[in-house]
Order: C-alpha cells, then structure tokens, then sequence
C-alpha cells in the first residue's frame, strides 16, 4: 500500500490513504474537476469569494501568510497567487475569539 501511494506521489497523483487507493482500483470512469490539473499539470487559483466586508486581497494575503513552508500543490497555487497580486504572505495576527457565554 505505501508503495503504491508514494509511486502515484512521485507522478503527481494525491490519493488520502490506503482504503482510497483500493478503491481506484475498481474505478470504470474517472470524472475530474476544473482545477486546472488536466490542462497545465498544476492546480491554480481560479476565484476568491471573500465573505462580505473582506478584501478580496486580504484572503489571498493571509492564505499565502500559513503556506510557506508546505509543498503541497494548493499551497504552491496560493502562493503563486499572491506573488502574482503582489501580496506577499504574512501571518495572520492572533486574535482572541469571545465567546458569549462567558464574561
């Protein structure tokens, strides 16, 4: 099983564990999303849909702010992102969250 996930690994393929492996197996048809995976090799950032009263750059801002140490592929296409914006990562500040039943 670990072989199998390292090989797709090594080729590009992102398969969450063994049970998710076993099951490609028995795949008859394959649909995929519009990440941009089948037409450039990579995925990218297509949209932002910021929650009303934030900056769309903001996102991308803190986003890219907890990905630069990752690998992984997302975290690559947000950080491409944010250098193509002219954003560069920052870490997002500490806030303390209140909750209401407490005072």
């Amino acid at each position: 099983m670990a072989s199998g996930l390292s090989a797709g690994a090594r080729h590009g393929l992102l398969v969450k564990g063994g049970a998710a492996l076993e099951a490609i197996g028995g795949a008859r048809t394959v649909a995929f999303d519009k990440t941009g995976t089948i037409t450039a090799g990579h995925p990218r950032v297509t949209d932002v849909r910021p929650a009303e009263g934030v900056r769309e750059t903001e996102v991308i801002r803190l986003a890219a702010g907890v990905e630069p140490g990752s690998s992984h592929p997302l975290a690559r296409a947000i950080l491409a992102e944010a250098a193509a914006r002219e954003r560069p990562a920052s870490r997002p500040r500490r806030r303390r969250a209140r909750c209401p039943a407490r005072r």
